[in-house]
């Protein structure tokens, strides 16, 4: 009887959520606080719950090689919470470097779906996720680097959700889609979240993204996609490109910028209230010189109460894009749109 009672003990301590904090380290054996990867991290957080404030550090020994292998990502799914506010910490320098591929399941380095509840990326400088390549064909326009999507099956559903001091590259301006990306896993491209999703409290902060279409993406719903704020964030690359680039003949620094379509914008939000874009630096989209109206720095669609404050677009003189443009089925209160710089 004793025994049994000693194994339930353990069975219930194996099982029991998580609380407090733990280390990413890639340990071999690993004792009860460490895992090897962010992947076994976020797999025990999905099967056991977190309680209260639990810290994942991520720190020296950890090797970005023992993730699962590309194109699969680092995925994260449903976990319960139990006043909970869980902290991926990047405590040592870590590069990302993965392939993905243009697929559902496969189009991410990093890929959240179902409940996510008070959940942050703290990079604090020392993150940088880059895409180095797609596997498979087509050539990866429907990939992204960091995605929060719904699926046929699994709606999202957040409530507290923070990126923040991440530094997010595409390989390629032309064959990445989105930095990060809010949407449907099924069609990147032209899908919205599913009608059972919903979105609030979304933070991306002090975030350098560039090598992509899209670097901030959000296609929501705005009956169900609320409190958006997007602040400090350094868009695009510096260029030295003497001409306006295209697909065929671009200067690697173009390709490292954004751009490549029409009728988008740096930061892009379709359907969501209550949004706050501030301080953010947006430079050197890309566009061609016939019409001025095909990129902004900042695009909103279907958007209800929003705050654009002290952001700066910097395009290049070659290429033609607007500061605060394109904003359409869209309203605001009164002295809410004010302080924002196009040069």
């Amino acid at each position: 009887m004793r025994y049994l009672l000693v194994l339930c003990g353990l069975l219930a301590l194996s099982w029991a959520q998580l609380s407090g904090n733990y280390y990413i380290n890639g340990c071999s054996p690993c004792a009860t606080n460490e895992f090897p990867t962010i992947q076994d991290a976020f797999s025990a957080l999905s099967s056991q719950g977190a309680s209260g404030i639990v810290n994942l550090y991520v720190v020296s020994g950890y090797n970005p090689a023992n993730e699962p292998p590309a194109p699969a990502p680092i995925s994260l799914t449903t976990y319960t919470c139990t006043s909970c506010r869980v902290n991926l910490i990047f405590d040592t320098p870590v590069q990302l470097q993965r392939t993905v591929a243009p697929t559902a399941g496969s189009r991410f380095i990093f890929r959240f779906t179902g409940t996510l509840q008070n959940f942050a990326i703290r990079g604090r400088g020392n993150l940088t996720l880059q895409i180095t390549g797609t596997a498979g064909t087509p050539s990866g326009t429907a990939t992204g680097v960091i995605g929060l999507v719904s699926t046929t099956t699994t709606p999202l559903q957040v409530n507290g959700f923070t990126i923040d001091s991440v530094t997010v590259i595409g390989h390629n301006r032309d064959s990445v889609f989105a930095g990060i990306y809010v949407g449907q896993d099924g069609s990147l491209t032209t899908a919205t979240l599913s009608s059972s999703s919903s979105v609030n409290n979304l933070t991306i902060s002090n975030a350098a993204i560039r090598g992509v279409s899209r670097p901030i993406f959000v296609a929501g719903i705005r009956t169900q996609v609320q409190n958006i704020t997007v602040s400090g964030c350094t868009i695009g690359a510096e260029v030295d490109n003497a001409d306006v680039p295209n697909a065929t003949t671009d200067d690697p620094t173009w390709a490292s910028s954004w751009g490549a379509t029409n009728n988008i914008g740096a930061i892009h939000i379709r359907g969501a209230r209550i949004v706050t874009l501030t301080q953010n630096t947006i430079k050197n989209g890309i566009s061609g010189r016939s019409t001025i109206y095909q990129l902004a720095g900042i695009r909103l669609d279907s958007v209800e109460d929003f705050t654009i404050s002290r952001n700066w677009n910097l395009p290049h003189p070659l290429c033609r894009s607007v500061g605060v443009g394109l904003i359409r089925d869209s309203c605001q209160p009164a002295q809410q749109l004010h302080k924002s710089q196009h040069r």
